[in-house]
């Protein structure tokens, strides 16, 4: 079968220049490559349910790894407690969990790092990688454990039941039916705005989080969601999830894990999250299909005029620090130029002093 074999050669040469390009934008963060071994111990602590699991030649049980963030947190934990923190790391690795199915991933973990300003990275940091495989349309959804279990007080079943997405056993969890802030959703901005949601407290970690995301330019894409909660079992503060709106389900997400590294004997704080790059790979397809603008990131930056010389420099610039630059030397208005930049998948317009971030972008 020719063509199958051509496109099974096309889908490998895509996937890797994907990681390499992902490599690099990790790079650039300071985050390390990290690698842990395929066969896991199964009772080494980690929740390994719906692993696979074989039996080697001394009889011991063990598990192709369904997750990374449990091992990576053991080798940090046990094998680097001297060393420089935070520790930044990422990975690309393919995990195996039953489906079946086989998982390709790329992720990145803070470890030793608490509070809002760290979590502010993690997001930033998901953004750009979003940005590197060409994605404009995703949004991140973020809740906070915390939060999400005080509003939970006193209802049984209740973190249970959004973890399900079953919304009729939510109801049932509340005598009086759920509280409206938990079932709010909108933006950040909006979340900043409203009156309604309990930012005293366990949301006073969220809201500093979002404030840093939306004086950073970095909030246009971030939704708050209270009633939000993760798969796990070790998430302690911030989730959050990647969604695309052509796919039925996250195509990534992560968190807060204060009490994960403690089970290893060394108690520290961190965040990271992960992106599925085969659901990654098919967004992709989706916003470059026939009749989708396009979404490749990066800027238009519009040329003044008697400055085009200044651009063309300036573009050079920005190109050579990693940046997608479209020089755009029309006269346009800013409304035109919001529009063009859009046709173009670009994030942002930039000409002279001033800057627009596109609130779609």
């Amino acid at each position: 079968m020719p063509g199958a074999l051509e496109a099974a050669f096309g889908h490998a040469a895509a996937r890797r220049r994907t990681e390499s390009r992902l490599a690099a934008t990790f790079a650039a963060w300071g985050y390390a490559e990290v690698d842990v071994p395929l066969l896991q111990p199964a009772d080494g602590g980690d929740d390994f349910g719906g692993a696979y699991r074989v039996i080697d030649q001394d009889g011991a049980i063990l598990a192709l790894r369904p997750d990374l963030t449990g091992p990576i947190a053991r080798l940090v934990a046990t094998e680097d407690a001297g060393g420089p923190r935070p520790r930044r790391l990422f990975y690309l690795a393919t995990l195996f969990r039953r489906g079946p199915r086989e998982i390709p991933q790329a992720g990145a973990e803070l470890i030793g790092a608490a509070g809002p300003e760290a979590d502010a990275e993690a997001l930033a940091l998901c953004l750009d990688t979003l940005a590197t495989v060409g994605l404009g349309a995703c949004r991140i959804a973020v809740g906070h454990m915390g939060l999400l279990g005080s509003l939970c007080t006193g209802a049984d079943g209740a973190e249970a039941a959004l973890l399900r997405r079953d919304f009729v056993a939510l109801a049932r969890s509340f005598p009086g039916g759920p509280p409206a802030c938990l079932t709010w959703r909108g933006s950040a901005d909006a979340a900043l705005g409203a009156d309604g949601l309990p930012w005293t407290e366990a949301g006073a970690s969220l809201r500093r989080t979002l404030e840093l995301l939306r004086d950073a330019g970095l909030g246009q894409r971030i939704d708050v969601e209270p009633a939000l909660c993760r798969p796990g079992g070790y998430y302690t503060g911030l989730v959050f999830e990647v969604s695309h709106p052509d796919l039925a389900q996250p195509l990534g997400g992560g968190g807060r894990y204060d009490g994960l590294l403690a089970r290893y004997g060394a108690p520290e704080p961190a965040v990271g999250f992960a992106l599925d790059l085969d659901l990654a790979a098919a967004a992709t397809r989706a916003e470059s299909a026939p009749g989708r603008p396009a979404t490749g990131g990066g800027m238009l930056l519009a040329a003044e005029p008697g400055r085009e010389a200044g651009a063309l420099r300036q573009a050079r610039e920005l190109r050579q620090a990693g940046t997608r630059v479209v020089l755009d030397f029309a006269e346009r208005t800013a409304d035109e130029r919001a529009a063009y930049a859009a046709a173009l998948g670009c994030r942002e317009v930039r000409w002279g002093r001033q800057r627009m971030v596109l609130p779609w972008a």
